[in-house]
């Protein structure tokens, strides 16, 4: 009886002890947030010329939310214009293009909303008011994707997170296109 009542004491001393909150490193990693991705697909054009504003940025982007697809409201397309030629000043801008609805997806083989983004150079500084004044050879424009949900949730390049250190896994979010640039 006595061996019984000290292994009764020991095991409410052992529950009440380490029944405690845990500052373990796995704690922080499993408190997430579930929301949306884009994963790109493929690029099949990621040079504008601007010489040509029909020059297009063209990329399949693929779409993932908690309800695996479910939850798409639209893509928006942003562009953000770099100016690495600061000999005739720095420009920065950086706008919405278009956005892609939901309605005009595709089902990929997964079963995931697929969109192909289609950004022309006309269209990119048309909507940053940029004239040809404004860019040189070397200045890139970089491609800004949103996944917009029906529950009013937003993911964009800022929301992205990876303990990865690729650029591809890091922001899928951000999509780089060179300018060849013709000035006449």
């Amino acid at each position: 009886m006595k061996n019984l009542l000290k292994l009764l004491f020991a095991s409410l001393f052992i529950v009440n002890f380490s029944c405690h909150d845990s500052e373990n490193v796995i704690d922080g990693v499993l408190d997430y947030e579930t929301g949306a991705i884009l994963r790109t697909i493929s690029i099949d054009n990621a040079v504008l010329n601007s010489s040509d504003a029909n020059s297009a940025f063209i990329a399949t982007v693929e779409e993932q939310d908690e309800a695996d697809g479910g939850l798409l409201q639209e893509i928006r397309v942003n562009a953000m214009f770099r100016d690495f030629s600061p000999e005739d000043g720095t420009t920065e801008a950086e706008a919405f293009v278009y956005s892609i609805p939901a309605s005009e997806t595709t089902v990929g083989p997964v079963g995931l909303p697929r969109a192909t983004v289609n950004m022309t150079f006309g269209a990119a500084v048309g909507a940053m008011g940029l004239t040809s004044a404004d860019y040189n050879p070397g200045d890139v424009i970089v491609v800004k994707l949103e996944v917009v949900l029906t529950d009013g949730r937003v993911y964009g390049a800022d929301s992205a997170r990876s303990e990865e250190h690729t650029s591809e896994l890091q922001s899928p979010m951000y999509l780089v296109c060179r300018l060849l640039l013709e000035k006449k």
